[in-house]
């Protein structure tokens, strides 16, 4: 996610989804040693986000992180590749900072899918 815009994104509001295909499977294990199934990969230098993503635990309804089942309900999944995962919200803390000359605000946010 980029922010060409020159102005910030008011701190709380930047909410990050994604629907997870029929055929695959979210991982939702440790993705990179941190305990959770998301990488957040902030920008560098002047294209800092000012953004962070928070993990409380796979049960962790405050986290802002949110596994959903197919009804669109929070749900708690397995650990592991799990199917009955359909989509995913991420609640992002703080606030994105506006594009400043050439400099344009990134983040990236990587999971894993197994195609089943």
């Amino acid at each position: 996610m980029t922010n060409i815009g020159r102005g910030t994104a008011d701190a709380g509001t930047v909410t990050i989804g994604d629907m997870i295909d029929t055929n695959t499977s979210l991982f939702t294990g440790d993705f990179n040693g941190s305990g959770s199934p998301f990488t957040f990969i902030d920008g560098s230098g002047a294209n800092a986000s000012g953004l962070s993503l928070s993990f409380g635990g796979l049960a962790d309804g405050s986290d802002g992180s949110s596994l959903l089942d197919s009804g669109s309900g929070s749900m708690t999944p397995n650990g592991d590749f799990d199917p009955s995962v359909a989509g995913f919200e991420l609640q992002i803390d703080g606030s994105m900072n506006g594009a400043v000359g050439a400099a344009n605000p990134t983040f990236t946010i990587q999971y894993r899918v197994q195609v089943e």
